[in-house]
């Protein structure tokens, strides 16, 4: 049987993880503000634009056009002429220096970031 006190410690405790829920989606949705999605062919930048505006980019490699889809603050490789498909395969990325590359096609596809939302991947001596 729960006592006054027990519903009110309920209460509290469900209040406190709904607010907690709350603030840590108000917080990734901020951290993702100011990211861009650069696209490279031939060595050269061809494509930068803003990660939340959601569009598909042709690209011209160098065996032929590659299809980059921008959504929801992800990225991935729609369509490409190499013959493997890795870069499709990939997926989608969406964090700060991940990148997509088509080695036969020589397409490059980048996040970047500010400098708070980079972070250390691997640590090696």
């Amino acid at each position: 049987m729960l006592t006054r006190y027990d519903k009110i410690l309920l209460f509290f405790l469900i209040s406190l993880a709904i607010f907690s829920f709350v603030v840590v989606i108000q917080v990734g949705k901020l951290s993702g503000e100011g990211r861009q999605v650069v696209i490279v062919s031939n060595g050269e930048e061809v494509v930068c634009c803003d990660l939340s505006v959601n569009r598909k980019v042709e690209v011209q490699g160098f065996y032929g056009k590659s299809v980059v889809e921008i959504r929801e603050g992800k990225v991935k490789m729609v369509s490409s002429v190499c013959p493997n498909k890795i870069c499709v395969k990939q997926g989608w990325i969406e964090k700060p220096n991940q990148i997509i590359v088509c080695a036969p096609n020589r397409v490059l596809v980048k996040i970047t970031g500010s400098q708070n939302e980079e972070f250390l991947d691997v640590v090696s001596r």
